[in-house]
């Protein structure tokens, strides 16, 4: 096993534009998501999946084909988000944000075992930030990085 691999496997949470991105934009021929899937257990929520995944393949996209594969091969995970607390609820309602970011909302109620939620909605990262659960940022602009790693989703992701 190599050194990346000894260690513990990070959890991040997906919005759905974050993933459709990651899952459209290759490093060296490979999808990002393939090498972020690599180095993470990605996760998301089954409303998420439906506007990308379930929808997309109705559509045609080719994205939404290696998203079907990689959930069916476990290197997906979908989660159920159960409502929250009444009072949460309430708060998370008065901000208005889209049925799947509501249900990231709730997984991370619900749940601290994650690393990070990646998303580029400047809303949902606000909402985020203000409940700590975790927002990340993550911006695919490989040409910043030095991707000369074997893996280029760490040097993405560190």
């Amino acid at each position: 096993m190599s050194k990346e691999g000894a260690k513990a496997q990070k959890k991040l949470i997906f919005d759905s534009s974050s993933l459709i991105t990651a899952a459209q934009f290759q490093v060296s021929g490979r999808l990002l998501i393939g090498f972020i899937a690599d180095y993470a257990q990605v996760i998301i929520p089954e409303g998420v999946k439906v506007e990308v995944v379930d929808l997309g393949l109705h559509a045609g996209y080719s994205d939404a084909l290696e998203l079907d594969r990689l959930i069916k091969a476990g290197s997906i995970t979908v989660k159920k988000a159960q409502p929250a607390d009444p009072p949460f609820e309430t708060v998370a309602a008065a901000y208005d944000v889209e049925p799947g970011d509501v249900e990231i909302l709730r997984l991370c109620r619900h749940t601290s075992d994650y690393n990070y939620v990646v998303v580029d909605d400047r809303l949902l990262y606000l909402i985020l930030h203000r409940f700590a659960m975790r927002p990340s940022t993550v911006k695919f602009r490989c040409r910043r990085y030095k991707l000369s790693t074997s893996n280029p989703a760490l040097g993405i992701l560190r």
